[in-house]
């Protein structure tokens, strides 16, 4: 599957890690593998203390809207962390970050399982937004908080800088 179709972005990518105290250097190692794959948007970051259960389903997809999420590649540290790249059925009109970031948190948090849904709290979400995305992050923060109930949302977080190929914290962006 193309991740770009007709100039619109159709993939994006969650960080998944164990704990709070391997952010940092999830955080470094994602920056240099950003730098080196030249990635397109990462959509979040997601604590889970069970990282090797935490992982989403291979694809998940909704027949009534013809939405669909696939997962393309899953890359990381072992237990540590894990950067799984995604790719998207969506309209051309919902292809924007925050549709996919939507269809990303659909999948992890409603994916097929209940058990997954009454898991989410264990579960931590740091949004990561684009840069245009980046002024609104509080507003969008708190959008996030209402539509996932059941998962722990983060107070800040991070903006995926596409010219400098990193993530970084929002309140630095």
């Amino acid at each position: 599957m193309q991740s770009v179709v007709n100039d619109v972005e159709r993939s994006g990518a969650v960080v998944f890690v164990r704990s709070l105290a391997h952010l940092p250097n999830a955080i470094r190692a994602v920056n240099q593998l950003l730098k080196l794959r030249r990635s397109r948007d990462v959509l979040g970051i997601v604590v889970h203390e069970e990282l090797d259960k935490g992982l989403p389903a291979p694809t998940y997809g909704d027949a009534c809207t013809g939405t669909s999420v696939s997962l393309r590649e899953s890359l990381g540290v072992s237990g540590i962390w894990s950067r799984c790249w995604f790719d998207f059925t969506l309209p051309e009109e919902l292809a924007h970050a925050e549709e996919r970031r939507t269809q990303l948190l659909d999948l992890l948090v409603f994916g097929g399982s209940a058990e997954r849904a009454a898991a989410g709290k264990s579960r931590l979400l740091l949004p990561v937004f684009t840069s245009a995305e980046a002024s609104n992050g509080g507003a969008l923060i708190e959008q996030l908080s209402v539509r996932y109930p059941t998962l722990a949302v983060g107070s800040h977080g991070y903006v995926h800088d596409g010219e400098r190929s990193a993530l970084i914290p929002l309140a630095a962006a």
